[in-house]
Order: C-alpha cells, then structure tokens, then sequence
C-alpha cells in the first residue's frame, strides 16, 4: 500500500511541531530534509534526503 496525502496530512496534522521526520531503510535512518520534489506528470511528491 502506498501513502497518500490525505493520511499523510492526518497523521501530520496530529503531531506537535518539533517533531522531524526521518525515512528508515534497511540499513540507515535517514532524515528527510526541506527539500522536495514535486512531480506534476506522475502525481508525485518526493522526499529528499539531507
């Protein structure tokens, strides 16, 4: 199942201000920086990492 933005901004919106957000492979925790991308062809928004 993929996230959408609908429970993402739900999730979000729960959450006090100080919190950060950090994307969890296999191997690394990885904080996800200000920086997006949004591709508007394929209906994307894209995380970066810091």
């Amino acid at each position: 199942m993929i996230l959408d933005v609908a429970t993402m901004k739900s999730i979000l919106d729960k959450l006090p201000g100080d919190y950060e957000v950090e994307f969890q492979d296999d191997h690394t925790v990885r904080p996800i920086s200000d920086k997006i991308e949004i591709d508007i062809s394929g209906k994307k928004i894209i995380l970066k990492s810091r």
